[in-house]
């Protein structure tokens, strides 16, 4: 455990070998109440694999119009000592103010999920992204926005919390020798069932249920001597890196508003992890035809996904959800473009070309 990290001064800061530890830790200490934790449908299928390998009920709600959780949906079904997962989709943050004061009503428990959005301020209290909530969680893993060699961390502010977090994780096994190999066989098993349910069959995915544990110790270990330090030193050259990034999003939102195109809202100070839109008037399958053209667009490719899926096709025996028809529309459509490597002004103009002419097509 460490004092503090970067602008997070106020809390106390325990590392782990990636951000689904963060949150498996917090799982194992504050889970036990009632054994469930509200989810937000759009997010990274690791958010729902920690909750089932923990062994705790997760519990799906929809989405707002910028992807982010609706608090009027958690509000709707909370109990007591549930847990309440706050996600920063894609670094736009999520109304974590109306969350937090939703759980200190119900006497429940807030995580904050800050993975996608290192470096963010909620412009309305001005108050930094990863400081909300009884703890917060980071990761540093390739391609988040602090892409250090690897590693995640956990931020509260609670002493006592802290100290239980401490004795975990000094536990934690180390990192799998080949998690290289375990993590590819899950994630292309995955994306094969994805790129299926995008098809009009979201069935489809829920044939992820039968593999998010094949390989679990991938989602738990502890933290390098090398990765602790990477991430400590990335902190130094951080801001250029948030401004770029939102400069990226303000020239996309600026060439790619088409009629058919939702853009979601990124406020001035997030810290944008990818840019996103959703194709309103596309199916799933031309979704994702789209994408590939964005990818095979020039000889060393764009760099462009559909990320996510809503969390509750993936195992839909497993969850418990009142209904999510604002993600289950925009899981099919998202794009997401990169904010790195020279984009996106190195290849706006052929983007802007690549998406007018397949709208025009229609």
């Amino acid at each position: 455990m460490i004092e503090s990290i970067g602008w997070f001064n106020s809390r106390k800061v325990i590392l782990t070998g990636r951000g689904a530890t963060a949150l498996m830790l917090l799982y194992e200490i504050l889970g036990k109440k009632t054994g469930r934790v509200i989810l937000p449908a759009i997010g990274c299928p690791s958010l729902l694999a920690t909750v089932l390998l923990s062994g705790l009920q997760p519990v799906i709600v929809d989405v707002d119009s910028n992807l982010n959780i609706e608090p009027g949906e958690v509000k709707r079904i909370i109990r007591p000592g549930d847990i309440v997962l706050g996600v920063h989709i894609f670094g736009i943050p999520c109304r974590i103010e109306e969350l937090e004061k939703i759980c200190d009503e119900n006497n429940a428990i807030l995580i904050e999920d800050a993975a996608q959005a290192v470096g963010g301020v909620l412009v309305e209290s001005n108050r930094p992204l990863g400081t909300f909530g009884k703890a917060s969680i980071l990761s540093f893993a390739g391609g988040k926005i602090l892409d250090t060699v690897g590693g995640g961390a956990i931020l509260t502010h609670d002493p006592d919390l802290a100290r239980a977090l401490n004795q975990k994780a000094v536990n934690l096994p180390d990192r799998p020798n080949d998690i290289s190999e375990k993590s590819k066989v899950i994630r292309d098993l995955s994306t094969n069932f994805f790129n299926d349910a995008r098809k009009d069959n979201p069935d489809a995915a829920s044939e992820w249920s039968k593999i998010y544990n094949l390989h679990p110790e991938i989602y738990y270990y502890s933290i390098s001597d090398s990765e602790a330090l990477s991430i400590r030193d990335s902190f130094e050259y951080f801001p250029e890196n948030t401004v770029s990034r939102l400069d990226g999003v303000r020239l996309y939102e600026s060439r790619l508003n088409f009629d058919g195109i939702r853009l979601l809202n990124y406020p001035d100070q997030c810290v944008p992890f990818r840019f996103s839109f959703i194709a309103e008037k596309l199916s799933g399958i031309q979704t994702q035809e789209l994408t590939e053209k964005i990818r095979h667009a020039t000889p060393r490719g764009i760099h462009a996904s559909n990320l996510y899926l809503p969390l509750h096709w993936l195992a839909p025996d497993l969850v418990e959800t009142p209904g999510c028809p604002n993600a289950e529309f925009a899981g099919t459509r998202i794009i997401n473009l990169w904010l790195t490597d020279g984009f996106p002004a190195r290849d706006i103009d052929i983007l802007e070309k690549i998406i007018s002419h397949y709208l025009k097509e229609l």
